[in-house]
């Protein structure tokens, strides 16, 4: 995670961030896949983990930069808390779910491949965001 957010941090400098958000969350779909397919190896294992962990890192970054960019400053909070709020939200339902899933099917696999596949279409929908409403402000 704390890989994701140095990288994405440095990265929106100077790429276009909801570039760098596609690419973090193709990453992310990525080593979900990989952990979908239990491997059994620990290296792939790990290699699974530490590219999810790369997104989940990249998105406490990616969010304020966007709600920055493409709302503005005027209403931040209220925007930027409504996201969070969300995202939160996916935290405190997705291992509910995990844990039903688990139940029902006898394995992690179908919740990791679900979540792989909306990693991916997350990827395809932040990276055709366009152009910045805001400009950064420098003083």
């Amino acid at each position: 995670m704390l890989l994701g957010r140095l990288a994405t941090g440095f990265l929106m400098d100077i790429l276009h961030a909801p570039r760098v958000g596609a690419g973090a969350f193709l990453l992310g779909a990525l080593g979900l896949a990989i952990l979908a397919s239990n491997p059994g190896f620990f290296p792939i294992i790990a290699l699974g983990t530490i590219l999810f962990g790369f997104c989940v890192g990249a998105e406490g970054d990616f969010l304020p930069f966007m709600v920055k960019r493409y709302f503005g400053m005027q209403s931040f909070g209220q925007i930027f808390g409504f996201f969070f709020f969300v995202y939160s939200l996916g935290g405190v339902i997705g291992p509910a779910l995990y844990g039903s899933a688990f139940d029902r099917l006898g394995s992690y696999a179908m919740a990791l491949t679900v979540a792989s596949g909306l990693c991916a279409a997350a990827a395809v929908a932040i990276g055709t965001v366009g152009p910045y409403r805001f400009r950064a402000v420098t003083e």
